[in-house]
């Protein structure tokens, strides 16, 4: 039995539905920007930084930037080291699916943990953003939709030398788009109680 299950998403594609009905499937815990919270109370970060900083790189100091942004650089590695330790506390205790935040990483060193990537085609993501938020246009949503993609991206290579879409980082990779949600949850239930 799995008693941990990370999830890394592309943006739009279910990611966080799916993550929840599966813990809720399995009666564990779900975390997903609850780690960023939790992750506040013991490291002396504001929570506007929290939110600025989430699942973002920072910013690399040089001669022709300012020192307010070399204090960033700072803070979002203090963001990222907090989170590291919330997710590690999380992964000790168990029984817990945890969405983003390179927890498949952080956890590395863990057993009985299943490490998922979830992804789709970008009709099916643009789809799907569009029901959540039918206040973006498909112009804005699309741009929107590559631009998480491209902070998620470089927010994994930054802390972990890894690429986000790299299979080998996973134990399995799940085109939602295909399979659909429900059949998602169902083989990643099967897997982890197996």
């Amino acid at each position: 039995m799995k008693k941990i299950i990370t999830i890394s998403r592309q943006f739009g594609a279910c990611g966080t539905t799916i993550g929840r009905a599966v813990a809720e499937k399995l009666s564990y815990e779900f975390y997903n920007k609850a780690v960023v919270l939790n992750a506040q109370k013991d490291s002396n970060i504001d929570i506007s930084d929290l939110v600025e900083f989430d699942e973002k790189v920072p910013m690399d100091f040089s001669f022709g930037e300012s020192i307010f942004e070399f204090t960033n650089k700072k803070l979002s590695d203090r963001l990222f080291a907090a989170q590291s330790d919330v997710i590690k506390k999380m992964g000790e205790k168990g029984k817990c699916v945890i969405v983003g935040r390179n927890s498949n990483y952080i956890l590395r060193e863990f057993d009985d943990v299943l490490n998922v990537f979830i992804y789709a085609n970008e009709e099916f993501r643009l789809a799907h953003m569009n029901e959540m938020h039918p206040e973006y246009t498909g112009e804005n949503m699309l741009k929107r939709l590559k631009q998480v993609d491209k902070i998620r991206e470089k927010y994994c290579k930054y802390y972990t030398k890894q690429e986000f879409t790299d299979c080998r980082n996973y134990d399995i990779c799940i085109d939602v788009g295909s399979i659909g949600i429900d059949n998602a949850v169902e083989l990643l239930y099967g897997l982890a109680v197996k």
